[in-house]
């Protein structure tokens, strides 16, 4: 029977990964290969044996040495097919299972280090991961003769109350899927994190101020139309509201609150 081996997947659910057809194939090839290679050194072994041990002439005036291997030393022929073949048998076991234990290592070991830079209920980005792509996009735009790019500080309007009102469990699915219409909503550039709580924050690289606000405005529409609640947007530009990632998040923040004093559901540019 395969052995079953389980980890967790992107969503957070249990995967069942079990040999695949890859391995089956490299266990069952290797085994007879292993076989027929086998095969054709006992077939010489016992053929050379027959013409060393009896008149050459002799042998080839009966039909050749192929005629003695079979009927004169089946008894020991037999054996020892049977026994090389068990033994490419366990070899391409032993192989077909090292590969597989590497490939399941390498697969651990890469969602290991997904998961230090992943929140682990939204799926997104967490906040560290967030603030070293800030550094890395202000360090390439400074040295770019005009670099710029755009942060979105998002906030879902009275989670709170809707947390209170209808319980965590599904104010975390109430989550997961407002991080879902983000990463729906952005360009394939853009980074999404879960900056804390029920807020979010969009790193878009090279974004304008037209494209900053067009890419808030898409988001904001997709969550009310799809979401159990509204969201307020705040955002900042680089390198007018700040030349460090903290200067930068706090002009967002500050935005986000003007956002919800006019009333919610909206994007604060300026």
């Amino acid at each position: 029977m395969s052995k079953v081996i389980s980890m967790r997947n992107a969503d957070g659910g249990i995967e069942v990964k079990q040999p695949t057809l890859t391995y089956k194939a490299t266990f069952f090839l290797g085994s007879a290969g292993f076989a027929v290679f086998s095969y054709l050194i006992g077939t010489i072994v016992y053929e050379a044996e027959n013409l060393w041990t009896t008149n050459l002439a002799a042998t080839l005036d009966a039909g050749g040495a192929i005629k003695h291997i079979f009927p004169n030393h089946l008894v020991t022929f037999v054996p020892w097919v049977i026994g090389t073949t068990l033994l490419g048998i366990a070899l391409g076991y032993l192989f077909d299972r090292q590969i597989q234990y590497r490939r399941v290592a390498e697969e651990l070991q890469r969602k290991s280090q997904l998961q230090a830079v992943v929140d682990g209920l939204t799926q997104c980005y967490n906040r560290s991961y967030m603030f070293e792509q800030l550094g890395l996009e202000i360090k390439r735009s400074t040295n770019q003769f005009v670099g710029q790019f755009a942060l979105l500080l998002l906030d879902l309007d009275d989670f709170k109350k809707y947390n209170d009102t209808h319980g965590h469990l599904v104010g975390d699915e109430a989550l997961r899927r407002v991080a879902r219409v983000i990463r729906s909503s952005v360009r394939e550039t853009d980074v999404v994190a879960r900056y804390g709580g029920e807020e979010f924050i969009v790193l878009a690289a090279g974004a304008d101020e037209v494209s900053a606000k067009t890419i808030a405005e898409r988001i904001r529409m997709n969550i009310q139309e799809t979401c159990p609640t509204t969201v307020s947007i705040g955002l900042a530009y680089f390198p007018e509201d700040g030349a460090s990632a903290e200067e930068l998040v706090e002009k967002a923040d500050a935005r986000m609150y003007k956002a919800k004093a006019l009333g919610k559901n909206l994007v604060a540019a300026a």
